[in-house]
């Protein structure tokens, strides 16, 4: 099960790898700044492989990362096994995905507005038959929704308040 948490870098790794997160990053000229933050739990028991497909959504925009600091900067730094981005970065990344993860909530909304007639009525009525009998799909989906509006909040938490976004698959 996964976790995703608000605190700081010297509450979740020992002084060796916070130095190394900040050696790393200064070959980019992004010195860090560590303050003392609580660690606060945004979510936990999340489905490993909704978030790992998140994940791999977020890397085809090049900007997944284990670590979003409140620092901006381009691309993803590696420290060893982790991978460090800003959520700056992933703020303007998800808003570009908003469309793609959010069109069928919009399109629900927009059908509700429009009249439309017995024919269309009945083809979207096949194809929502279609979407339901693959329920694991549509669950998928309504996973993929909830975890892109529960780090789109974390992510400007974090970018507004000065505190580190930890995503523990």
């Amino acid at each position: 099960m996964a976790t995703v948490e608000l605190g700081s870098l010297s509450q979740h790794f020992d002084e060796d790898e916070v130095a190394a997160i900040r050696k790393a990053l200064r070959k980019h000229d992004v010195n860090v700044e560590d303050a003392d933050h609580d660690t606060v739990v945004v979510a936990k028991d999340l489905d490993s492989d909704v978030v790992a497909d998140f994940l791999d959504r977020l890397d085809a925009h090049e900007v997944s990362a284990d670590i979003y600091l409140p620092f901006e900067f381009d691309g993803v730094v590696k420290v060893g096994p982790l991978k460090v981005a800003s959520a700056q970065a992933l703020v303007h990344v998800l808003e570009e995905m908003k469309e793609e993860l959010l069109a069928d909530d919009e399109e629900e909304e927009d059908d509700d507005d429009e009249d439309e007639d017995d024919d269309d009525l009945a083809e979207e009525a096949d194809e929502e038959d279609d979407y339901e009998a693959s329920g694991s799909l549509r669950a998928k989906d309504d996973q993929l929704r909830v975890l892109w509006r529960l780090l789109f909040k974390a992510a400007g938490e974090a970018a507004d308040r000065g505190t580190t976004l930890f995503i523990k698959p």
